[in-house]
């Protein structure tokens, strides 16, 4: 038999261990409860926040756009007034712009205050065509369907007529240098071939002057302005011909003036008498 000190010993321990198992339950039920209080505490807060308009997106800025207005991109981001700041990511928005045939690039950002920033780089329209449907044609020649959404665009752009695909691209490559104020000045092209250039061009300007233009001269439209300053003349119209090799612009009497039996297509060396003196296309 176990002497009476061995049995008190024993007894101690075992509720010595009782005890410490207690105190350890207790502890972990305390660290359980508190973690539980902080996350209910937290939730409820996120829900207020949720539900309060400081945790709506304030405002999308757009940048960047030319052709497309700032609302148009507000639809596309797919962002509305019921939209989460924090909730609200770049890359959804990306994509959803990028998805947009005109669009080039676009960068989406947080901005400071609940903004949420855009910046949009739309591709350089040129002009627009009808071949059974009408396409926009960018800055590398490549069709885009006309959708309704576009259809304002074709108060901005000329339409171009008579030309091939490929001739259509290599006119591309000519305006990508051509200024996007200037297009928006033109309001038809033509092929307009002459003996000693295929490649001339008959562009119309929304003013009514006429420019006779190789393709790749194109870029010699950013200075019409200048030349068409320095005109005088009562005509309705004139007649602008621009020189890629010499860099210059003169008035001449305008190709659709003679009659066939005249030297239409034959290359004109001077100004005829109806035209003012050559001009370096620079002025």
């Amino acid at each position: 038999m176990l002497e009476k000190d061995d049995i008190l010993k024993e007894n101690y321990l075992v509720k010595k261990r009782q005890a410490s198992r207690d105190e350890k339950k207790y502890r972990g039920d305390k660290n359980r409860l508190f973690v539980v209080a902080v996350l209910l505490c937290i939730i409820l807060l996120a829900s207020l926040y949720l539900m309060s308009s400081r945790s709506k997106v304030y405002r999308v800025s757009v940048s960047g756009n030319v052709y497309l207005d700032d609302d148009y991109y507000r639809d596309l981001s797919g962002i509305d007034e019921d939209a989460i700041y924090y909730l609200t990511l770049d890359t959804n928005i990306q994509n959803a712009i990028a998805s947009d045939p005109l669009v080039k690039s676009v960068t989406v950002d947080h901005l400071d205050h609940n903004v949420i920033g855009i910046n949009v780089e739309e591709k350089k329209i040129i002009a627009y065509i009808y071949d059974d449907e009408p396409y926009l044609i960018d800055e590398d020649g490549e069709r885009i369907p006309m959708t309704t959404d576009y259809y304002d665009l074709i108060s901005m752009v000329p339409i171009i007529e008579g030309y091939s695909i490929d001739e259509i691209k290599e006119i591309a490559r000519g305006f990508k240098n051509v200024d996007d104020d200037m297009i928006t000045e033109i309001s038809e092209i033509h092929k307009y071939p002459f003996s000693y250039d295929e490649r001339m061009m008959e562009v119309i300007m929304r003013s009514g002057n006429y420019v006779y233009v190789s393709y790749y001269g194109l870029s010699l439209l950013n200075n019409y302005h200048g030349i068409e300053a320095s005109l005088a003349s009562d005509e309705d119209h004139v007649c602008i011909f621009l020189d890629e090799v010499t860099n210059s612009g003169y008035t001449s009497a305008c190709p659709f003036w003679q009659t066939e039996e005249e030297t239409i297509e034959e290359e004109p060396s001077e100004p005829s008498q109806e035209g003012t003196e050559a001009r370096p296309a620079s002025e």
